[in-house]
């Protein structure tokens, strides 16, 4: 699909209703599901929301049966004040999984949903399928001095405040290489959902439970474990990614025993919303196997 085709389908759903509930051990979590086939279940990055996969989920529902949530502490689902541990991510995603009657998926990982997505595949092998993880955390222990000093008090909360803000100009370039035009609806959901006070604390609370002054907890950095990962994998990553530069991680790429890699040049950390259409024929070559 082309993007005018792409943005074409996104505006027919808009109106739909796409948008449903679970309840998985007390959260209240908002998903869509579209298409059919093997189930792709969509993991997101720190402060995103479903719609950050707008992009990718018309060519991808053709084939497969497609899942995009909000994670916990983000866009509409439920924002406990704590929790929010590697140990709590792997047992919510068994309990979402479960909710949503998945019994073997394909991982999609962007950025934290990455490591997100890693735990599961360490944790629960027979559930994955194949993993896409997408400028991926977890793979190098080093991190922006701006994640780093928000796991201070008062300090913190001044820079997340600065981090997560509204101003979208500076968020796209801390992201993007070229900012894309976003579609409507996820312009709205930006402003509307990942901006507001409470959703403000829970980001800085995540920061504060994986992230110390000296870089992220031991448990969050997986490097280490990657060579455990039974599935086929494959790193996705923009050359100028200025949230985990490609210096950083690209050592790591070739540590899973099965995988394979694709680099967008230009592109920063988002190269599914950036250089949307190559992105999803990438993937979709490597969930058909090739």
């Amino acid at each position: 699909m082309d993007i005018d085709e792409i943005l074409s389908e996104i505006e027919a759903v808009r109106n739909q209703g796409y948008e449903q509930y679970v309840t998985v051990d007390g959260i209240r979590i908002r998903y869509m599901v579209r298409g059919s086939g093997h189930p792709v279940l969509l993991i997101h990055g720190f402060g995103g929301f479903l719609e950050t996969w707008a992009f990718n989920i018309p060519p991808l529902r053709r084939r497969y049966r497609v899942y995009a949530l909000d994670l916990p502490g983000h866009g509409l689902s439920d924002k406990p004040k704590s929790g929010y541990t590697t140990a709590f991510a792997i047992e919510h995603a068994r309990g979402i999984m479960k909710a949503l009657d998945i019994e073997r998926t394909i991982l999609v990982g962007h950025s934290l949903g990455g490591a997100v997505s890693i735990n599961i595949a360490l944790s629960l092998p027979e559930r994955v399928s194949r993993l896409v993880l997408v400028d991926s955390a977890g793979l190098t222990s080093r991190m922006p001095w701006l994640y780093r000093l928000s796991a201070l008090p008062v300090l913190g909360s001044m820079l997340m405040s600065l981090a997560v803000g509204p101003a979208l100009e500076r968020s796209n370039k801390r992201l993007f290489y070229n900012a894309p035009v976003l579609p409507p609806d996820m312009l709205e959901t930006l402003q509307t959902n990942t901006y507001r006070t409470r959703a403000k604390k829970t980001l800085l609370e995540i920061v504060r439970q994986n992230m110390g002054i000296s870089g992220p907890r031991p448990e969050t950095v997986l490097v280490d474990k990657l060579p455990q990962l039974t599935m086929p994998t494959l790193f996705v990553h923009g050359a100028q990614d200025r949230i985990f530069p490609l210096g950083y991680v690209q050592e790591s790429f070739s540590l899973a025993p099965d995988s394979r890699v694709k680099i967008f040049d230009p592109c920063g950390h988002c190269p599914h919303i950036e250089k949307a259409v190559e992105f999803n024929e990438t993937v979709t070559s490597f969930l058909d196997g090739g």
